[in-house]
């Protein structure tokens, strides 16, 4: 189309463009005013619909709509083309994403991000044992609304279960919260998949960090885990459980939404879970990935879908030389799987799980990654920086007032997620708050009130007789 809808401009003459909510690669997202019912709806557009686009939305629209009852899941409303291009008509879901709630008020506390996920992971369990795997959860598609809660939206890349036997899936890989059998328009995919993409962002809410990749991770496990966070607000069971959802390997992770459910809220033993190797069967992680290919397809992937042309991307230099260390290291992973699948199981919550790193024999070079402090108390924030300070980083700190509560830190000025080889010479500085500003009341000056003059006296003489004063 070329174009944004105007403000005012009427679809299927029923629907009232009302503002822009987004663009992506599919397309832009708008609010709008279903007429016919007074209610505010969110419409998907598919810029240059073609057939295939248009089977692709329709798909969409039936799968949302199957399960328009189920909390903590937007749903479909409708399904139109107007001049060829093909249009989704979604319940508008008022507020934000957790991405931006994350980056906008702060990490958050475990109990509470678990206590907003359970509607959606119940739902999920319900969504799965229909066949259909999400594919695509991430902060970006869960909103949380102005009433606290959150919900799942954006069903574009829901698959069935049986659609991989017969043909290849579309490649669908967002970094750091797609598990590795994503990356392979072959890899065997189930509700494993959606496990593991969960845990990510449970795992980004409470540390405002993003996961590392997971073709990374299948190289060499570098990613900080839960229990080195402090304040996580989790208790240590429930971190053993959320890095098992977090497993690179298919078959170490829960093999279903149930699974992970009865884990996290129902509190049974992770010893009565045995790693089942559902996933086992026809599962690319039998053979050895080959890595290169994983790149060049992620790599065309994203060269597809933001336009670009092949071989002209600063990203084929880094690719390029990654699959060189991949080569080398390839080897050693695949001579030490048979060891890594057959590590103990934990039963929590005596200890503490350790996360799954391959050995390789390639050195990695040290990093450090500066943490999300905003919106943890400063006490807190000192306890999470000694490793850092002990590392050369100097810390300051000032305050300001603000309105939120006094004493958490609500700015830094080197960003979450940024990593230095040495922080020797960097200074970290966290404002923390000093609360709301006290109103005083400025009294009114007293006004004295001028004299009033005195009237002065007639010089005039009253002698009795009336006629002398005229």
């Amino acid at each position: 189309m070329g174009y944004e809808l105007t403000k005012g401009t009427k679809l299927n003459n029923r629907y009232v463009i009302e503002c822009t909510l987004g663009s992506g690669g599919f397309g832009t997202t708008y609010k709008a005013m279903d007429t016919l019912i007074d209610v505010p709806v969110a419409i998907k557009e598919y810029e240059n619909s073609s057939e295939k686009d248009r089977k692709v939305a329709q798909r969409e629209v039936k799968m949302a709509a199957r399960f328009y009852a189920l909390d903590g899941i937007a749903s479909a409303r409708d399904f139109f083309v107007v001049d060829s291009i093909s249009y989704i008509v979604m319940e508008y879901v008022e507020g934000e994403s957790l991405k931006k709630y994350v980056r906008n008020y702060g990490t958050m506390k475990g109990e509470d991000i678990l206590t907003k996920l359970k509607p959606v992971i119940e739902s999920l369990c319900v969504i799965h044992k229909e066949g259909i795997i999400h594919r695509d959860i991430s902060p970006d598609n869960l909103m949380v609304t102005k009433g606290g809660s959150i919900q799942l939206i954006d069903f574009g890349e829901a698959r069935n279960f049986e659609e991989q036997r017969n043909k290849e899936l579309t490649l669908v890989y967002k970094r750091g919260y797609a598990p590795i059998e994503q990356c392979r328009q072959r890899g065997k995919q189930g509700a494993f998949t959606d496990v593991y993409s969960l845990c990510a962002t449970i795992y980004f809410a409470i540390t405002g960090i993003d996961p590392d990749d997971s073709v990374e991770r299948m190289i060499a496990d570098h990613m900080k885990p839960l229990h080195e966070f402090y304040g996580t607000g989790l208790s240590e069971y429930e971190i053993h459980v959320i890095e098992r959802g977090l497993f690179v390997d298919a078959k170490d992770r829960f093999q279903t939404m149930d699974e992970l459910f009865e884990m996290l809220y129902e509190k049974k033993d992770l010893s009565e879970f045995s790693g089942k190797a559902n996933a086992d069967k026809d599962n690319t992680t039998h053979h050895p990935f080959n890595t290169a290919h994983i790149m060049r397809e992620i790599d065309d992937f994203y060269d597809k879908k933001n336009g670009r042309k092949k071989g002209r991307t600063a990203s084929k230099i880094f690719i390029a030389g990654l699959i060189a260390v991949l080569l080398v290291v390839v080897i050693s992973v695949f001579q030490n799987k048979s060891e890594i699948n057959k590590r103990p199981v934990v039963a929590a919550p005596q200890t503490t799980m350790p996360v799954t790193s391959v050995p390789t024999s390639t050195a990695t070079p040290y990093t450090v990654t500066i943490e999300n402090y905003v919106g943890l108390e400063k006490k807190a924030a000192v306890e999470n920086l000694k490793k850092l300070k002990d590392e050369g980083l100097t810390v300051r700190f000032q305050t300001k007032y603000s309105k939120k509560a006094k004493g958490t830190v609500i700015e830094q000025n080197i960003p979450a997620g940024k990593t230095y080889s040495d922080v020797s010479k960097k200074t970290l500085r966290l404002t923390i708050s000093k609360g709301k500003k006290k109103t005083v009341a400025t009294p009114r000056p007293t006004v004295t009130p001028k004299p009033v003059p005195k009237k002065k006296k007639s010089k005039v003489k009253f002698n009795g007789d009336l006629d002398s004063l005229s």
